[in-house]
């Protein structure tokens, strides 16, 4: 299919259900959310069709994210919040049926995790790149585009 590419150069395709499953993933999370209201509101004002919604967080820096927005939480705060974040995106993804995890060295993703989100100016696209290092969709799912 057609693919998109995220503000940063990081592959973001609505035919790629590993980035469409983090899309959906940040968007409906409500406890906590990682989305405030006033951010969701920006993003439907540039459309709300599902395809606009899923390009306008593919430019989302993660900076936007609740749980990394407030400048004043402290390291350990940020560090756990991130921590939280990555198991809570692993546990979601592991019960993705169509899904089946690539590696089980569970250390080496939430380094990866925390390296990816410890920068506030990339996008959530890398959200699904560290992802796709971690999961794919079953063998016997995977059809021809």
């Amino acid at each position: 299919g057609d693919s998109s590419i995220s503000a940063d150069g990081t592959a973001w395709d609505l035919n790629n259900r590993i980035h469409t499953s983090v899309f959906n993933f940040i968007w409906n999370n409500r406890h906590p959310e990682y989305l405030s209201r006033d951010m969701k509101n920006i993003m439907r004002r540039q459309g709300d069709q599902p395809e606009t919604l899923f390009e306008a967080m593919g430019r989302l820096p993660l900076g936007e994210l609740t749980f990394l927005s407030d400048i004043l939480a402290d390291r350990t705060d940020r560090e756990q919040a991130i921590r939280s974040f990555s198991n809570r995106i692993y546990i979601h993804f592991n019960r993705i049926h169509d899904f089946e995890r690539t590696s089980n060295v569970e250390s080496e993703y939430y380094r990866k995790m925390a390296g990816v989100c410890s920068v506030p100016k990339n996008t959530i696209p890398e959200i699904a790149r560290v992802m796709e290092q971690f999961f794919r969709v079953k063998a016997d799912l995977v059809t021809d585009q």
